[in-house]
């Protein structure tokens, strides 16, 4: 079998982790406001992304970020449909062997997106890790939503979800 120039190339890869996340409480539009469909129903939300090195004998070093899609300052006010959002800062993480972390609301509004409303106005986006290195991660998002009806706090519901990373052309 002939080789050529192009079998030598090597093209770098990363692996990107996109998580979704739901924060804080979102109540709707007000009393008599006219109904305009919001991106969850009203509740409280909150996020943990539990990230894990699975690896026995190496560190992972990754990048972190988050992109911000709602905030819900005015509900009231219909959203622009379809507008794309930019993505926060970088932020540099690493785990050692067997060590694992926690991503929550907390560490969302406070160090991937500093300018999002405070706690309790409800954000939603995307927390999205990059790992430059052949090694993967484990990462497992849990929700927790309790129900809002009629400014009444209801039953809860907790969800886990095991995210799957995606191998990604760095060019």
């Amino acid at each position: 079998m002939a080789t050529g120039a192009l079998d030598a190339i090597v093209i770098p890869r990363i692996t990107v982790y996109s998580v979704k996340f739901l924060c804080g409480e979102f109540k709707g539009g007000a009393a008599g406001a006219a109904q305009i469909e919001g991106p969850v129903r009203p509740g409280l939300y909150t996020t943990a992304i539990n990230v894990h090195n699975p690896h026995p004998s190496r560190p992972v070093s990754f990048r972190k970020k988050a992109v911000l899609l709602f905030a819900g300052s005015n509900v009231d006010a219909p959203p622009e449909p379809e507008i794309p959002k930019p993505p926060g800062p970088l932020h540099g993480a690493e785990l050692r062997s067997d060590w694992g972390m926690e991503i929550d609301c907390f560490d969302i509004r406070k160090v991937l997106l500093p300018n999002a409303p405070p706690a309790p106005v409800f954000i939603k986006g995307w927390v999205v890790l990059e790992v430059f290195s052949p090694f993967q991660l484990d990462v497992e998002a849990v929700y927790t939503a309790q129900a809002l009806v009629d400014g009444k706090l209801g039953g809860i519901s907790l969800e886990m979800e095991r995210v799957q990373g995606t191998l990604v052309s760095v060019f």
